[in-house]
């Protein structure tokens, strides 16, 4: 089975990326500002953990605009990832936003006839499902590739929450399934594992993450 975090450790993750300027970065949040979409350019840790069969990192980045002004004033994106198995929980917080801007957010870019399935689940602050938007140049491994990317409304504070998966599993449990439920209070994200009922925790400001673990018998209840 091959996973994501696994594709980073191998040294495999740019192969995989999407090539070319005018190409959709994959594992990326964009916010979009009177139609334009951000990069990422310096990104600042904010924190990292593990415990037994999971780990975390964090990071905040100022989004910088390759049209235009460069910059928003006071526009801020801190982003948490939370790998478990296969599984990578993607928490995001976006402050500073003007009114009516919006966010994207990619997952793994794959290509046809590769063994491998990308999906990215939309949990919270999503409009909808998550289309698959191509990229012609493709990658290393593929001409031309898929990667699968959300959209949903910002503005002010907003918090935005994924689960992606990039496996080469033969029937995976699907991503939809694995979480039995998230919820947002404030600064604060919690979401239930459906397998076990564990429970995992963000918090931004400062930035922290807990992990409480479950069983099959939780698991079984919250579904």
């Amino acid at each position: 089975m091959r996973r994501g975090p696994a594709l980073r450790a191998a040294g495999v993750l740019d192969a995989h990326r999407p090539h070319g300027p005018r190409h959709i970065a994959d594992n990326h949040l964009s916010v979009e500002v009177a139609g334009r979409g951000s990069v990422r350019r310096r990104i600042h840790p904010l924190g990292a953990g593990h415990g037994d069969g999971w780990g975390w990192a964090a990071s905040r980045h100022l989004p910088v605009f390759t049209a235009g002004p460069p910059m928003v004033p006071g526009l801020r994106v801190e982003s948490v990832t939370v790998v478990r198995g296969r599984h990578e929980l993607r928490v995001h917080r976006v402050t500073g936003a003007p009114a009516g801007a919006r966010v994207s957010l990619t997952g793994w870019a794959t290509g046809p006839g590769e063994p491998l399935a990308s999906v990215l689940h939309p949990l919270y602050g999503f409009d909808g499902e998550a289309e698959a938007v191509p990229a012609p140049a493709g990658t290393a491994y593929a001409r031309w590739a898929r990667v699968p990317r959300l959209t949903g409304a910002a503005g002010g504070t907003s918090v935005h929450v994924a689960l992606a998966v990039l496996t080469a599993e033969d029937a995976p449990v699907p991503a939809a399934e694995a979480v039995s439920g998230a919820s947002v209070d404030g600064a604060s994200v919690e979401v239930r594992w459906a397998e076990d009922g564990a429970r995992t925790r963000v918090v931004f400001g400062p930035c922290a993450v807990e992990h409480t673990a479950g069983d099959a018998a939780d698991g079984a209840a919250a579904r």
